[in-house]
């Protein structure tokens, strides 16, 4: 009975550690679906004009004061592309995904966020000298309502996740009469999550707070459940004239070893001309490490926005070693209303 026991866990624990998803935090820096935000260090909880600040802190839609649709996209794994690719517009449009869509207005605002989008196949031999391939595809997407309300100085903001998914994964050994199914998971994923912010504006100083899946809760039909990872961030902004400067922190509920720390400025360029259709551009620039003092562990952003009235198109890329495979781009057309 005991050999039989210890045989049924063993096989329960290889079973749970084969289970193709194995994280669950989706607040990483580098994972932004902001272009504004990922310009301007990976962070930002304090600056308006972010059209995508309902992700990161819903209390500054308090502070909006326009309304705005959004759509945002990214550029595909850069190690698919080399660099004649990355200069050829009809695969550079091919390979754009869109990754949110979202509208945003004084006090509340509803976005769909794309947290996983895999589709890989990958091929390889083993250490035993055995063909394996394997195919995974899993798409999950958030769909978010964010409000906020303001008493006098401070601003309290909540932002409530319905989490949808679908994972289907296929691993094969090649034996001599064709390929044998190792492994075969189609899984569908639901779940629930909220987040909570605040923001404190003094002068030209806003201090923003967020503490992001303080409670969520994901159920996998046929896998154990999970729980996504919590973290918390905080940055203080300052914006006078056409000048912005920010600054902060986020780690992992619990975890100062996981602290990245964030800088960033923004600068804005007025075009000139009628005063009832403002044009310009805004520059950015920003940082984001662990502890700033290795190369491979920093990661540098740019952004460049153009904006003529109420349309505006925002732009970023973000690296770490200035290489194309190591390169994030993202896309966000804006309309306000």
């Amino acid at each position: 009975m005991k050999s039989i026991t210890t045989l049924c866990m063993l096989l329960l624990a290889v079973s749970m550690m084969a289970f193709p998803v194995t994280s669950y935090d989706f607040q990483l820096p580098w994972l932004q679906v902001s272009p504004v935000t990922a310009g301007i260090g990976g962070l930002n909880l304090s600056l308006t004009g972010d059209p995508g600040i309902l992700y990161s802190n819903p209390a500054m839609l308090a502070h909006s004061g326009t309304s705005v649709v959004s759509l945002g996209m990214k550029l595909q794994d850069r190690d698919q592309i080399d660099v004649v690719e990355m200069f050829n517009a009809a695969n550079v449009l091919r390979k754009n995904q869109i990754v949110s869509l979202h509208m945003a207005a004084e006090g509340g605002g509803f976005g769909i966020r794309s947290l996983a989008a895999i589709d890989e196949n990958r091929t390889w031999t083993d250490g035993e000298g055995n063909n394996l391939r394997e195919h995974e595809d899993y798409r999950l997407t958030a769909y978010q309502i964010a409000m906020a309300q303001t008493e006098g100085r401070l601003t309290y903001g909540l932002g409530f996740k319905y989490l949808n998914g679908r994972l289907v994964y296929l691993r094969e050994q090649q034996q001599s009469g064709g390929w044998l199914t190792e492994d075969f998971v189609d899984d569908r994923l639901h779940g629930l999550s909220f987040d909570f912010s605040l923001t404190l504006k003094y002068g030209a100083f806003v201090w923003g707070f967020t503490a992001w899946d303080i409670y969520s809760h994901l159920w996998w039909m046929n896998n154990s459940n999970r729980a996504i990872t919590r973290r918390l961030g905080s940055t203080v902004g300052w914006q006078s004239g056409n000048t912005a400067l920010i600054t902060g922190a986020q780690r992992k509920w619990g975890c100062a070893s996981d602290q990245t720390y964030h800088i960033g400025v923004q600068q804005a360029i007025p075009m000139g001309g009628n005063p009832e259709q403002p044009t310009g551009f805004l520059l950015r620039g920003g940082a984001y490490s662990h502890d700033f003092d290795h190369e491979e562990t920093t990661w540098t952003s740019l952004g460049v926005s153009y904006y003529i009235k109420a349309f505006r198109v925002d732009t970023s890329m973000a690296t770490h070693d200035l290489a194309l495979n190591k390169t994030r781009f993202l896309l966000t057309v804006s309309m306000g209303m």
